[in-house]
Parts: structure tokens; sequence; C-alpha cells
């Protein structure tokens, strides 16, 4: 969906998730051997796209913001109570990690900033006309 509507600041937006939870668990979390970031990237674009499609579709505006809520409560409570909630890791060798989940968040939400607001096309929650 991303590539196919050219939102341009999306590269930005998998930078800063693969490059953000690298380095803080590197530094903050020795423990972990292994970190893959996929999990963190995919939250990002879903973050990032959802922002991009609201504020173009100003009809389906509420749906895009919805999708964006859920994913927002799901990072809530995978903090919350510590567990996934579509994955079970089961014996595989990684951790699920909230924190990831919120930095992709962050990082789709900074590359919606520079990508759009910065060009003068925040979103808008006007009724459209």
């Amino acid at each position: 969906m991303i590539e196919h509507f050219g939102y341009r600041k999306f590269g930005l937006a998998c930078l800063l998730a693969t490059i953000f939870p690298g380095i803080l668990f590197m530094t903050m979390k020795p423990e972990l051997a292994e970190f893959g970031g996929l999990s963190s990237v995919a939250t990002g674009a879903v973050a990032y796209g959802c922002l991009c499609k609201a504020r173009e579709d100003t009809k389906g505006r509420v749906t895009w913001l919805a999708l964006l809520g859920l994913l927002v409560a799901k990072i809530l409570v995978e903090s919350i109570t510590g567990n996934p909630l579509f994955v079970q890791p089961d014996g595989l060798p990684f951790r699920v990690l909230a924190s990831a989940h919120l930095i992709g968040l962050c990082a789709g939400v900074i590359a919606y900033t520079f990508g759009e607001v910065r060009k003068g096309r925040p979103l808008s929650f006007r009724a459209p006309r």
C-alpha cells in the first residue's frame, strides 16, 4: 500500500524503526542474544500508512485513525501484560518486545511528520467540503 501510493518518507520510517531498536537494545538489554527488528519495521509501516491515508482519504479518515488506535491499544496491552497478542514464540529463539513495537510506532509518526507536516500538509480533522 505504501509503495503503491508513493509515500516518499517510508524509507525514513524503516530506517528509524531499524536503527533505534538495535542501538537501544544493544546498550540497554545486552542479555538479548538476537534481535531481528522486523516487528518494529512492520509497526512503523502500519502507523505511517494509516496517518498518510487518514490525511488523504477524508471519507475513510475515521477508519484509518481507528486502525491506528487499535495498533496503539495492542501495544499498550502487550506492554501491560508482557505477552504478545498475535505471536506465540513457543520454543523459538526470540522474544517479542512491546518496546520494539512502540519504537516502530514512533518511527512511523516521525516519518509522517517529516514527510507530510513539513510540506504544510498536516492531518486535519475538519469535515470534508
